[in-house]
């Protein structure tokens, strides 16, 4: 019978350990590969942690929360909170996506990974 081993089996083969099990231990598992998940999912198409505002449809990554204010772009450019749609970052300080289409990875407050 094929059975998958936990890292519970991992510590009593090969460290001799226990055959008690920690739950913890494979709830941490768990976590470190959710994250590694996130990360692969993520992939260069998320903006730096230097830039992290996504604006002009995906192409640019800002280091600002804000537009920068110019009249010729209307509501695109007029000083407020940055969104997708965006076509300015203030002061000029922008960095071209690394993939050439970011999207933006928010997690919920509430996300939870077990339990």
């Amino acid at each position: 019978t094929f059975r998958i081993f936990n890292i519970c089996d991992f510590i009593l083969i090969f460290l001799g350990g226990t055959t008690m099990c920690l739950e913890s231990l494979n709830k941490l598992l768990l976590v470190f590969l959710f994250a590694l998940f996130l990360q692969a999912e993520a992939g260069d198409q998320t903006c730096p942690t230097s830039h992290p505002y996504v604006y002009y449809n995906g192409k640019y990554c800002c280091a600002s929360s804000k537009e920068k204010h110019y009249e010729p772009q209307g509501d695109k450019c007029d000083g407020s909170t940055i969104s997708r749609s965006s076509l300015c970052c203030e002061g000029d300080n922008f960095i071209p996506c690394p993939s050439g289409n970011c999207k933006e990875l928010k997690l919920k407050p509430d996300t939870r990974i077990w339990g």
